[in-house]
């Protein structure tokens, strides 16, 4: 119940007196097991919601670090590399490549007749017309992906021959749209840090649809505090949160 906790870190700050916000609390008299999560988090975005029609940039977020979310990704190297990045609050851990290489030879080259495919094992958007940074539509056609799918797949066979010739790091020769796993963990305060710095148009598609899918998460785990936040917050970078 991450809002209960969010709600009690806020109420043991503030020595149980929330700026006279005494009503939306009533709940906190009753022992911690008996508060409801939803009661818990319209609570807090309601007093959240009063100090921001003061000053938007006022007051501390700290009982948002207390409650943490771990979730596992999988997502093209590129934009798993662009995510962590600029996500230093955030604790990744990766995939190696060098283990995905193995397993990929032994679907891939080694099994030639193997259910698993290219697309697998490599992100390829289906076709269709994509933005670009300037927001202009680039046509992505079936002609591109047959041609982006078939240099993956040259991109694995010529790996299994310098790997077979033990040639030194050889999966480097992977595109990076190569699919990768992390488990990521972080705090609620890190999760909307995360979104609000990459929940910018100018990203691409596979970054807007990765950031959907945590968002989608985060909106999950807490829902009240999740809405308030993506409704005041998302996209602005306020400075004090």
């Amino acid at each position: 119940m991450p809002q209960k906790l969010v709600c009690k870190a806020l109420l043991t700050s503030k020595g149980d007196h929330v700026d006279g916000l005494t009503a939306p609390f009533e709940f906190a008299d009753q022992p911690f097991e008996y508060w409801n999560d939803t009661d818990c988090g319209q609570a807090v975005t309601q007093y959240y919601s009063v100090l921001g029609q003061k000053d938007p940039n006022y007051g501390l977020y700290t009982p948002f670090d207390h409650p943490s979310l771990t979730l596992d990704i999988e997502a093209d190297h590129y934009s798993l590399f662009k995510l962590i990045v600029k996500s230093s609050d955030i604790t990744f851990n990766l995939e190696p490549l060098k283990s995905i290489a193995s397993d990929m030879k032994k679907e891939i080259v080694d099994f030639p007749h193997s259910e698993n495919k290219i697309e697998d094992w490599f992100h390829v958007r289906q076709p269709g017309n994509y933005p670009d940074f300037y927001h202009n539509r680039n046509p992505f056609t079936p002609e591109h992906r047959e041609e982006l799918l078939a240099a993956c797949s040259s991109a694995v066979h010529e790996y299994s021959q310098r790997n077979d010739a033990q040639i030194d790091c050889a999966e480097r020769l992977f595109p990076m749209n190569i699919l990768q796993k992390t488990t990521a963990s972080g705090s609620l305060r890190t999760w909307l840090r995360l979104l609000d710095i990459n929940s910018r148009p100018h990203n691409s598609y596979e970054m807007q649809s990765l950031i959907q899918l945590i968002a989608d998460e985060v909106s999950k785990w807490t829902p009240q505090i999740y809405s308030w936040w993506s409704n005041n917050y998302r996209s602005q970078q306020f400075i004090s949160f």
